[in-house]
């Protein structure tokens, strides 16, 4: 009991990150979603599976309602932990393939174990594996069939998570390996369970220890899944920050260059929590996509007030067809002609620039600023 109770507790806190996750700050929501369902369900499944939970169902509908809503609920989210191995493929038509013949899967299991749960006579319903009637035809079955989606989805989900795992970083990957980890133990206690019923079934004996060390052995490894997937979340946060404050930096040449010529481009945060709480969060947020985002609006602005200049600074050239350094030495040129323009020139925006955009070359941003040479002082603008 203390170990499922455990896993729970992992389940819900790991469903809570995501929901928080998904609210304020998911990059791929659809991935998100899908987690958060997986360990919703999971989480579900399990609250249900305890002992006085699936009497108090049994209680007010009728016996086999608990056994059947924790069975159908873990098969869904297991379904959906699927989907997200499925949807982290770069393949899309492949994943979409691959998705659409598990929801057929998981459908017709689910159906058949309905089926087999109403077809079970009202006194066999309650029943467990443990259970002397445990060979009756609908009884057994609805084991098997259960035990063999289940090794289906495991030993999937475990390959799967390998695979991707020899493509990441060593500090990512670890996370996957413990997620890797406690499939292959969920695969081993499911093929066990299908084995004992399978032995029982036949009549033949069976050890009467195996099943009492299959399920804490299952709870423990769904613990080690639920701590594998909260820790790829942490992992995948901790790089795109690291990813995002390497960016902010690089673009600081930049940045410093067109702040310096044009220092009205800078965003100052507002100071004021008691009128603007939202955009003080927003503004001065310590947030590594908020901070990057904002140098690169403000990049952006500075070299589209720059375009006249760089237009002639470039002459016949195409700054979409020059390399990075080139286009560095076009913007330090640029930047000396406008000193030696009128202010109002400044303000008109070029064509030139088109194809600078915030989302799509932020890379090109990059290798221009990392192209100029550093500036020690502060130039006039």
């Amino acid at each position: 009991m203390a170990t499922q109770l455990a896993l729970i507790a992992a389940l819900v806190l790991g469903a809570t990150g995501k929901a928080v996750e998904l609210i304020h700050s998911s990059r791929e929501p659809r991935l998100c979603a899908l987690l958060f369902g997986c360990l919703t369900l999971l989480g579900s499944g399990q609250i249900v599976s305890l002992p006085s939970v699936t009497h108090a169902i049994d209680a007010v509908s009728s016996t086999g309602t608990g056994k059947i809503t924790h069975n159908v609920a873990t098969m869904i989210g297991l379904s959906l932990l699927l989907h997200f191995f499925f949807a982290a493929l770069r393949d899309r038509a492949s994943a979409r393939r691959r998705t659409t013949v598990d929801t057929v899967i998981v459908t017709a299991v689910v159906s058949c174990l309905l089926f087999l749960m109403i077809a079970t006579p009202a006194e066999y319903r309650g029943h467990t594996l443990s259970v002397p009637y445990i060979a009756y035809p609908t009884v057994s079955s609805f084991y098997i069939v259960g035990g063999v989606y289940f090794i289906y989805v495991y030993a999937t989900s475990a390959w799967l998570t390998w695979q991707y795992a020899r493509t990441l970083p060593i500090i990512a990957a670890r996370a996957l390996w413990v997620i890797v980890l406690g499939l292959i133990g969920l695969t081993l206690t499911s093929i066990t369970r299908v084995a004992w019923v399978g032995i029982r079934t036949v009549g033949a004996p069976s050890p009467s220890w195996l099943n009492s060390v299959n399920f804490p052995l299952s709870n423990i490894s769904f613990i080690l899944l639920t701590l594998g997937l909260v820790a790829v979340g942490v992992a995948s946060a901790l790089h795109r920050w690291s990813l995002n404050w390497r960016r902010y930096r690089q673009l600081e040449p930049l940045w410093t260059l067109m702040s310096q010529t044009y220092p009205e481009i800078v965003l100052h945060p507002r100071r004021s929590r008691r009128t603007e709480p939202n955009e003080w969060r927003k503004s001065a947020s310590w947030s590594g996509h908020r901070r990057i985002q904002r140098r690169l609006i403000e990049c952006r602005d500075g070299l589209v007030k720059l375009g006249p200049c760089i237009a002639q600074a470039a002459e016949k050239s195409s700054p979409a067809e020059l390399a990075p350094s080139q286009l560095a030495d076009i913007i330090l040129t640029a930047t000396r002609l406008r000193r030696l323009r009128s202010e109002s020139m400044s303000s008109t925006t070029s064509a030139t620039l088109d194809a600078v955009d915030i989302n799509d070359d932020i890379d090109t941003l990059i290798a221009i600023s990392t192209a100029l040479p550093p500036r020690r002082e502060a130039e006039p603008p």
